[in-house]
């Protein structure tokens, strides 16, 4: 079977999943800046051939010159490299996307297909584990309109900030901000030569201190995240003291012990990392997915890892646990930034 895809009008209209249609025009359009008679490279899997004719769809209605390619008919998976005839196309390209799942044995295939784009000069949105269902949910809001947010919350953060995280399954948390460290922005709006995780939405940095009570009930990364999906019937709930996960609570003991294991599994994995703010506000309730969920309207917070090339933490983790929520108030010094979920006083 060719390794490439390429259709007709007609073709077109038979492959394409309409319901898809918007949330691959936000990505095409409003993420990565697609204009007519650009080049664009489309890399899926086969299990999701739709997301990536949906895309294909939205360059050819941009009129970009778009091709599309299948990892399994390139060669049997897993990649452990970059297969040249990828690198020959992001040689050529202005824009990119990757849409496949995650299969063991090719991190490093990833992390080089990263580096091409960055090498090229390409804007490249990286889309690695997203379904159809994070796809519609993740994006039904324009990139623009997301860092219109951003803009907005930023505008009203300290350098000492003091969140104050309440809900009613019982999160109770404060967070006070540091001020050495950086807030990092991650709207999805895509400059050459730059890469995004899509869907996206947030604004993270590594905070100061963190103390309380923080309930997980979204969802969760890692293979036990993932297994389990939504959370809201099993919420996580961890007992946080100075920064450190102190204890850990789940009416499904089997999750209980995993997550504990994970904590224990390497240096500052019991550490928060990372406090972010969910800023996608097309998203109104959980699925399920963590890379959809983390972008909810919220304080959401992960453990290990501060990523210190763009917070500038002083330590930093090798491993990485995403923890969300919803429906949350949160306030900022002191005044209402988010009820039950939703932003307030926002442009």
């Amino acid at each position: 079977m060719s390794q490439y895809r390429r259709y007709s009008s007609s073709d077109r209209l038979k492959a394409v999943d309409f319901s898809l249609v918007e949330s691959a025009r936000r990505v095409i359009e409003g993420a990565l800046s697609v204009v007519p008679g650009q080049k664009v490279l489309l890399v899926a899997d086969e299990a999701r051939i739709d997301l990536g004719n949906a895309l294909l769809d939205a360059c050819q209605q941009r009129n970009a010159d778009a091709t599309l390619l299948v990892l399994e008919y390139l060669q049997p998976r897993p990649h452990a490299a970059l297969h040249p005839t990828i690198e020959q196309h992001l040689a050529q390209v202005e824009a990119s996307v990757f849409i496949a799942g995650f299969v063991e044995g090719e991190a490093q295939m990833r992390r080089e297909f990263v580096g091409c784009t960055t090498s090229y000069q390409v804007r490249h949105a990286h889309m690695v584990g997203v379904s159809r269902r994070a796809m519609l949910s993740g994006l039904s809001t324009d990139p623009r309109r997301i860092a219109t947010v951003a803009s907005s919350v930023r505008g009203v953060l300290r350098p000492q900030s003091v969140f104050r995280v309440r809900s009613v399954t019982g999160t109770d948390l404060e967070v006070v901000c540091d001020p050495r460290h950086r807030w990092a922005e991650h709207s999805g709006i895509i400059r050459r030569g730059m890469w995004e995780n899509l869907p996206t939405g947030e604004l993270m940095t590594t905070p100061g201190n963190v103390h309380g009570v923080f309930v997980c009930d979204a969802a969760m990364s890692e293979g036990f995240g993932s297994r389990e999906g939504l959370l809201k019937d099993k919420p996580v709930t961890l007992e946080i003291r100075d920064g450190y996960v102190r204890d850990v609570q789940c009416s499904q003991g089997s999750l209980e012990r995993e997550v504990r294991a994970w904590l224990l599994g390497g240096r500052f994995f019991d550490r928060v990392g990372i406090i972010s703010l969910g800023i996608n506000i097309g998203i109104s309730s959980p699925i399920g997915e963590v890379i959809c969920d983390q972008n909810i309207p919220g304080l959401h917070m992960s453990l290990g890892a501060t990523y210190a090339e763009e917070t500038r933490a002083d330590w930093d983790a090798d491993g990485q646990l995403l923890l969300t929520a919803h429906h949350q108030d949160v306030d900022l010094d002191g005044r209402p930034l988010i009820r039950s979920g939703r932003y307030l006083n926002v442009r």
